[in-house]
């Protein structure tokens, strides 16, 4: 409302998530002062996410204000480098094939989404992941607090924790990605009983090899999003685990964004508060 005068009978707060996610960040082609509406929408709720984490994670109160200045900043940051790297400089990385996003697995495979989150002020880690189809519909995900260990030790984790996942529910042929490059070296070469990790190495092995068909590859982070926000959210589990077989509430956006408007049609209906 600080950005932005709206009245309070205005459409903006009546419709449902999955309009008004779509109006807001592709359907509206208009500027608010300097800045088009879609950036400063995405960039509105990103920043209010992320005082929401503040809050709960840190017990940090961030004013409505400082929120207000904060997004215009980022607004004004990102507007100068979209005239830094110009239409023309974005088409040429396209026609290159260097789109990062993500894409579904092929037809008959399920595609694993896994990463892991560590929080250096309370040295606890977590790790999360999302499991879809090749029509990019949710099937399921999952959150997993950890405790005390490493970054290295939370991705491999939620690799290990996921293809159980997969395994259990009768997928046969998953492709997994994970934004951890080293986490991908270690379990196609292997390493030595002296590794500190060889334990957790070796059983993901094991359970590849004991399933039909497994791919393990590296994705870059940004098209890592889902399974990023699930592993933050296993942060706030207490040394517990959970599974969502419905698409839980801060995803929603995410997967909107990951997958073309008309498949994930059939996420919304399944849609969880």
């Amino acid at each position: 409302m600080k950005l932005l005068r709206i009245p309070s009978t205005h459409s903006f707060f009546s419709l449902d998530l999955h309009t008004w996610c779509k109006q807001n960040l592709i359907g509206k082609k208009m500027k608010i002062g300097e800045f088009d509406w879609s950036l400063l929408f995405g960039t509105a709720i990103d920043s209010l996410w992320n005082c929401r984490n503040h809050f709960i994670f840190y017990n940090k109160v961030i004013g409505p204000n400082q929120v207000c200045c904060e997004i215009l900043g980022r607004c004004s940051w990102s507007a100068k480098a979209f005239r830094i790297f110009s239409p023309a400089m974005v088409c040429a990385e396209l026609s290159n094939n260097s789109v990062i996003r993500w894409f579904p697995p092929d037809v008959g495979w399920c595609k694993l989404n896994t990463d892991g989150s560590f929080s250096a002020q309370r040295k606890i880690a977590a790790c999360g992941g999302v499991v879809r189809d090749h029509n990019g519909n949710f099937l399921f995900a999952f959150s997993k607090h950890l405790g005390n260990c490493t970054v290295m030790q939370a991705e491999l984790w939620g690799i290990l924790y996921g293809l159980k996942l997969v395994q259990q529910r009768g997928f046969r042929k998953t492709s997994t990605e994970t934004d951890s490059s080293s986490s991908v070296q270690l379990i196609s070469s292997g390493c030595p009983q002296t590794h500190p990790y060889f334990s957790l190495v070796a059983d993901i092995q094991s359970l590849i090899l004991a399933m039909d068909q497994v791919l393990c590859t590296h994705i870059f982070r940004e098209a890592n999003s889902v399974a990023d926000e699930l592993a933050k959210f296993g942060l706030s589990l207490d040394n517990s685990s959970r599974s969502f077989d419905v698409v839980p509430s801060f995803c929603y956006v995410k997967l909107l964004l990951d997958s073309d408007i008309q498949s994930f049609e059939a996420v919304s209906s399944l849609y969880c508060i």
